[in-house]
């Protein structure tokens, strides 16, 4: 962030040093979101991981060594991706930038094959939280008719859901039609859908300390995702 900001001032350089040949300016502004972005987005994860076994009523077995799994898909695309957003700027990746390098398209730089491995992963977390609160869901399903447990589900499905809107995005796509996707991908995925899910989740946390009844817990689950609605 701050070589990015000192880079208006003195264009190429950083305090006298050049260093514009090794990391660009359009590497380090596609490091800074995907960083930021994927850091929001673990988090989100590891709050679902936490919190499924929580509302299930304890661990599945080898959920463990799904964890580690999702984990290990996590560090993946990370490290591939901002390594291939640095090859494919420098031009390394010849006609394979669209499928290992940068996108051109902001918040979604990551090449097309982290993208699946990216979608991969998120379908591997939603088992792990489907899995674990299965129980919960079909015991809240004979008393309620929509109930915080299915609330919680909807909004982590949500979430990978809003994300394949990236994928509409091909190198031959209209300007105004891809970032139409974009738009989907960064106000419903990243600002979106996250935070419903972060709702339902405190929502459920909330109600288990005794801070708040499940019915308002409910209600307030339910005012946020219709925002986005």
């Amino acid at each position: 962030g701050g070589y990015l900001a000192h880079y208006y001032v003195e264009g190429g350089g950083f305090y006298g040093i050049d260093i514009a040949a090794y990391l660009p300016f359009t590497v380090a502004k596609t490091w800074h979101l995907q960083l930021a972005v994927f850091w929001i987005a673990t988090a989100w994860l590891g709050m679902g991981i936490y919190v499924a076994p929580l509302i299930g009523g304890g661990e599945p077995k080898k959920q463990g060594l799904l964890v580690d799994l999702l984990f290990g898909a996590v560090v993946l695309v990370a490290v591939g991706s901002l390594a291939g957003e640095w090859l494919g700027v420098h031009g390394y990746l010849g006609s394979w930038w669209w499928v290992l390098g940068h996108s051109g398209w902001e918040i979604i730089e990551l090449g097309m094959l982290w993208k699946v491995l990216l979608a991969v992963g998120f379908a591997l977390w939603l088992f792990i939280v489907g899995r674990a609160v299965k129980g919960a869901l079909v015991e809240e399903q004979r008393f309620e008719t929509v109930g915080l447990v299915r609330l919680f589900l909807i909004s982590a499905i949500a979430i990978p859901a809003m994300f394949a809107a990236s994928f509409l995005i091909t190198p031959g796509s209209h300007l105004t039609m891809a970032d139409y996707w974009r738009w989907w991908v960064v106000h419903l995925w990243v600002e979106g859908f996250f935070e419903v899910f972060a709702t339902a989740a405190l929502a459920f946390i909330f109600c288990s300390m005794g801070l708040v009844s499940r019915t308002v817990a409910t209600a307030a689950s339910l005012a946020s995702a219709s925002l986005f609605m």
